[in-house]
């Protein structure tokens, strides 16, 4: 049997990921700042997403185009 503490506790836990949950505080939580979905990448990351999509056109004219990926993949035969 589950003592009274244990049970407390395991109420209290339920009362807060139903709130966490909730359509309400969803809503609440969207109109404070620091909960927004920022849309925009940083400088950096935005950089390599361009990069990682122009290799992915095959836009990389000469050289090595392994690149970073090309490495990621693991030795390459000879």
């Amino acid at each position: 049997m589950a003592s009274r503490a244990n049970r407390n506790e395991d109420d209290t836990e339920g009362v807060i990921r139903r709130e966490l949950h909730s359509k309400e505080n969803a809503r609440f939580l969207r109109s404070m700042p620091a909960f927004r979905l920022d849309e925009t990448l940083p400088g950096r990351l935005a950089s390599l997403m361009d990069e990682l999509r122009h290799a992915e056109r095959g836009g990389w004219a000469g050289g090595n185009q392994s690149g970073a990926l090309g490495a990621a993949s693991g030795p390459q035969r000879k």
